[in-house]
């Protein structure tokens, strides 16, 4: 793992930045895609990204394994940056951020290199059930000040393979992370259980879709799917999708409970944007949840919907979803590109 990166530095180019390029890591079934751009120098192998950007220095390192991989992918880079004279044995701040619509844990490092002042993210997501990704960035804090604006873009071009990653710019040049606001709390020791219900509820931000999959069958529970590997399917198939929704505004109810709900609306598009077959409401849930059985603070909530599409034919087409928080006005749209073969 990252064993050319040091060649890559010293044949950086200073060209300014052009065109760019979509990278899919693995190439089938990809667990995580992202655009970098062509005048930075790259390298795609099997199981990582290699790149450094185009002032030859700022190092940016993208790798992916089944969780249990995760120790030794860690391992390999703290390695390669002691190589690199990197101090990686000072204590590294830990901060939560959104990376493709999915929570990330990122490490950093306020260290050197050799003489140089540095900083070193190890970001690391869940790229699904048993996936895992791993993203490395090294730079000094001017080199990620010079590339701003790349870096951040580079970095909001993730796709898990959902949702548009919304990092703030700031943080990856290497200023502070944001700081969110500290939650109300509501002391219920003395409120009976009529009296809980009307606690106002909890609205998170933002809502969204991090999941939202063509998968080979109708999924049994969270995150027990299997992607398909194609998009294209035959006009007797039925297309079986998989969707996980979070950011629902939870309503305290009696005992340790949350109710919440979403009505979702689904359609078919042509490429030009047209509708060609929509229902509203197609599902509409309430549900409570244990608050013991939230996930990062949500509830472990996943839709599966499959549709026949015998009646359409051969040619592209949009697969959308829109789901709306049943407590709030806020909504969501998501949408799957998909082929109908001849």
């Amino acid at each position: 793992m990252l064993t050319r990166m040091l060649t890559f530095a010293l044949l950086a180019s200073f060209t300014l930045p052009a065109e760019a390029k979509t990278y899919a890591l693995p190439a089938k079934s990809p667990a995580i895609t992202l655009t970098i751009p062509d005048n930075w120098n790259v390298t795609a192998e099997q199981n990582e990204i290699n790149s450094v950007a185009s002032d030859g220095y700022l190092v940016f390192n993208v790798a992916y394994g089944d969780r249990s991989d995760l120790e030794n992918l860690i391992k390999e880079t703290r390695a390669y940056l002691k190589k690199g004279k990197v101090d990686v044995s000072v204590k590294p701040v830990a901060v939560t951020l959104d990376i493709g619509g999915t929570p990330a844990q990122v490490q950093r490092y306020t260290t050197t290199a050799g003489s140089e002042k540095t900083i070193v993210d190890f970001v690391t997501v869940d790229a699904s059930r048993d996936r895992v990704v791993l993203i490395t960035i090294w730079g000094t804090k001017d080199e990620r000040t010079a590339n701003e604006a790349t870096l951040s873009a580079v970095m909001n071009s993730i796709k898990l393979p959902a949702d548009s990653g919304s990092a703030p710019s700031s943080f990856w040049s290497g200023g502070a992370a944001p700081v969110a606001e500290a939650p109300r709390t509501v002391d219920h020791s003395t409120n009976t259980a009529s009296e809980v219900l009307c606690v106002a509820p909890k609205a998170p931000t933002p809502l969204r879709v991090p999941r939202n999959l063509f998968v080979t069958e109708t999924a049994p529970g969270f995150g027990s799917y299997t992607s398909r590997t194609s998009n294209t399917f035959r006009k007797d198939e039925r297309i079986f999708t998989y969707l996980e929704a979070t950011g629902a505004t939870l309503v305290p109810v009696e005992g340790d409970k949350r109710r919440f709900g979403y009505i979702v609306d689904v359609d078919v598009r042509n490429p030009e944007g047209d509708i060609l077959w929509g229902k509203k409401g197609a599902i509409d849930k309430d549900l409570v949840v244990d608050a013991r059985d939230l996930l990062n603070g949500q509830p472990k909530f996943f839709i599966n919907y499959d549709l026949a599409i015998s009646g359409l034919p051969p040619g592209a087409y949009i697969l959308g979803f829109s789901a709306r928080d049943k407590r709030s006005d806020r909504s969501v749209s998501t949408e799957q590109s998909f082929v109908v073969a001849p």
